[in-house]
């Protein structure tokens, strides 16, 4: 007894360990997926597919591996480090009600971490941080759920026409009401697709001023609007509506920071340069300007990776040997072995064969779905959600915001409505087993149960052949009687002829007949209020969505050679930066073509 229980106990360990580490290898190429489907508009601007193709292909054959050779695999183990340097350093500041304090600095500097420090999302080393009443806090990179407008401004808070009208106001976005198909009703949509830069961060900004809190803090929330609406918010929003209140703003705008009551400027190291009025500040030789156009600098010092041998263990199964004085027949137990050997065979060369066949039609089901998914357009990516689950898409967008949710005290609401998403697919669980009980027809229930488990596990099945026959983009590389030369586009030359752009699933043109020539070395600045189509101008130019009309670059219509022909000689900064996990050189150069000395001379 003591032998079996010690054979069922080693056999149920070793299946949790090979489910544990086949989960965590799942769990890492899916985290390869989310990334590669959400940052893709930065990926074909960038003609990255084929690097994030190979990325994912290498997740899928190391989960392979792990789930056929698991008896013989060996779990590794590292040591996270952590930076010895901390990230702020002896900050120490008081403010009282009608105070604005501006925060200045580089880049890195840590002025995003102090306002996470206030919220308490980052722990303190030392000192403390006390405050007297409620916190709303506009998040850098604006975050907003699935809903309506109006809804993300409320944030689940009561609905007050006066205090609504007047946040709608003073943050200008009465004339984007008037844009929207619906007004306030129009729904945001994952991820806030529907939306442009600018749009999204005043929809965060307003939704932290209608909390009505005794603090509000600002991080950069005027750096994605043009210069009339930053000067209409900073005017009319951060000083005449929250006089009365405590407001710390991040910002790298030096006009704005003369109105600040106090100014904290920080240097790239997280310490305190300097803390006053901006008169005071300019007395003792603090030079604004240099301050907020130094670049990040590298750190002396790296932090050194100790690699250590991790040990395997090798889990055995052991088998009890039982002999007993009783006479054996030899000639039975070798027919008797030979049937098990024999049946042992057959049974494993079956199983073989089965998950062989089942891992080759996953794989080609799954490289065909991520090939075809790859190559859509972009507006697959704008009109469809990452996940179609209510619990995991609720669960992943609460992730996303979960500073804002914390900052304005909405874990409530954001738990109820978790419970209701999960009420809602408990009780469907139920109705289908309580419909299961009520057959009374053993075959018949047998049968039901069959073809409604065949029916449901043939629905991914359904849907990925479903995105294998999503629209392609043009080809990414034309006939060679048709590619540009090699060292295409010499002079830089733009000609945009009557260029017209259209969204899938409407009507309305973002662009009409839009005609400009942009000559050689000449520097073109593009202005608009938010919406108007600035950002579509470059969508047109990387073919991103094809446009009516001709653009010519350098004598060569872009329309008629590939999108890699195209793309990967064209340079852009994206409006939402997006980072892949990995390291800086693989964000820099997926394909490895350049030297340290380039990539360090990029980053100087």
């Amino acid at each position: 007894m003591y032998r079996c229980s010690q054979y069922d106990a080693s056999e149920y360990l070793v299946q949790c360990l090979e489910r544990l580490l086949t989960a965590k290898l799942t769990d890492n190429r899916l985290r390869h997926m989310v990334e590669i489907i959400s940052g893709m508009r930065v990926i074909k601007m960038y003609s990255w597919e084929q690097p994030f193709a190979d990325l994912v292909a290498e997740a899928r054959n190391v989960k392979g591996n792990m789930t056929l050779y698991f008896p013989q695999s060996i779990a590794f183990g590292a040591e996270l480090l952590e930076s010895p340097y901390p990230t702020l350093q002896s900050i120490s500041a008081h403010l009282k009600p009608g105070d604005l304090l501006a925060v200045i600095g580089p880049v890195g500097a840590g002025k995003s971490s102090l306002l996470m420090t206030i919220l308490n999302e980052l722990p303190l080393l030392s000192g403390s941080i006390e405050t007297v009443g409620s916190i709303s806090y506009a998040c850098q990179e604006s975050w907003s759920f699935n809903n309506s407008v109006q809804n993300n401004i409320l944030f689940g808070a009561e609905y007050n026409e006066s205090r609504y009208k007047r946040v709608v106001e003073v943050c200008a976005l009465e004339r984007d009401f008037e844009i929207f198909p619906f007004g306030d009703k129009t729904l945001v949509g994952e991820r806030g697709v529907s939306l442009s830069g600018g749009q999204k961060a005043r929809i965060t900004l307003a939704r932290a001023l209608y909390r009505n809190s005794d603090i509000v803090l600002m991080d950069d929330p005027l750096s994605a609007v043009d210069t009339s609406v930053a000067e209409h918010i900073f005017d009319k929003c951060i000083v005449d509506y929250l006089c009365d209140k405590i407001r710390i703003l991040v910002t790298h705008q030096i006009q704005f920071i003369r109105k600040a009551t106090q100014i904290l400027v920080l240097n790239d190291e997280g310490k305190c340069l300097g803390l006053g009025s901006y008169d005071e500040l300019q007395s003792r030789g603090l030079d604004f300007m240099s301050i907020l156009s130094d670049q990040e600098r590298e750190a002396d010092d790296k932090a050194e990776q100790n690699r250590e041998d991790s040990h395997g263990i090798k889990i055995k199964s052991q088998n009890t040997l039982v002999s007993e004085n009783l006479p054996i027949n030899n000639r039975d137990v070798i027919i008797y072995s030979s049937m098990m050997a024999a049946l042992f065979i057959a049974s494993l060369l079956r199983a073989i064969t089965w998950f062989v066949m089942f891992m080759r039609a996953s794989v080609n089901l799954h490289n065909t779905i991520f090939y075809r998914l790859l190559r859509a357009p972009i507006s697959v990516f704008d009109s469809n959600p990452v996940g179609r689950s209510p619990v995991v898409s609720h669960v992943s967008t609460t992730f996303n915001g979960l500073a804002s949710v914390r900052a304005f005290g909405a874990q409530e609401m954001f738990e109820k409505q978790f419970y209701v998403y999960q009420d809602d697919h408990s009780a469907t669980w139920m109705l289908v087993n309580t419909a299961s009980r009520l057959m009374l027809m053993g075959l018949t229930n047998w049968a039901v149960r069959q073809s409604a488990d065949v029916e449901s596990q043939m629905v991914s099945v359904e849907r990925i052949i479903e995105y294998s026959k999503l629209p392609q983009e043009a080809a990414l590389t034309a006939h060679d009687s048709r590619k540009p030369p090699p060292d295409w586009p010499q002079k830089g030359e733009i000609e945009l002829k009557n260029i017209s752009l259209y969204y899938e699933g409407s009507d309305k043109p973002v662009l009409k007949n839009l005609s400009c020539v942009v000559e050689s070395g000449e520097k073109i600045g593009i202005v608009g209020r938010t919406g108007a189509g600035k950002s579509s101008i470059i969508s047109a130019l990387f073919r991103m969505v094809e446009p009516k009309g001709e653009i010519v670059m350098d004598g060569i219509n872009t329309g008629s050679i590939g999108l890699h022909d195209l793309r990967s000689n064209v340079s852009i900064i994206p409006q939402d930066p997006v980072v892949f996990t990995g390291s800086v050189r693989r964000n820099l150069d997926p394909f490895g073509e350049y030297s340290d000395q380039r990539i360090w001379s990029a980053l100087e």
